[in-house]
């Protein structure tokens, strides 16, 4: 029995720490802009588009014929941190089919 109490608080210990990196993560997404560069050239001359969706609409905002480097960057970390929140949405979804 105190395996199996114990296999329990492990679970509850994932689900708590897991949720926390979770929140943690999101927090730091919102920080950032959301969407991604897009490329657009016409008649020779090269423009920038931020996309993204809302509410289900694909929206383009115009950027420039450039790309601000620390726009470039802030997308790139978003980025890079909503690819860590998909592991561990994935472990998430596994600890929750434990009904403890």
């Amino acid at each position: 029995m105190q395996d199996l109490n114990d296999i329990i608080r492990e679970v509850r210990k994932q689900k708590h720490y897991y949720g926390s990196l979770k929140t943690e993560l999101k927090k730091q997404i919102a920080n950032y802009p959301k969407g991604s560069i897009q490329k657009r050239t016409v008649k020779n001359n090269t423009y920038y588009y931020l996309q993204y969706r809302d509410k289900g609409k694909i929206i383009q905002d115009y950027i420039g014929s450039k790309v601000p480097a620390e726009f470039e960057k802030q997308i790139t970390e978003r980025q890079k941190l909503q690819a860590k929140l998909k592991p561990v949405n994935e472990k998430l979804r596994i600890l929750n089919r434990f009904k403890v």
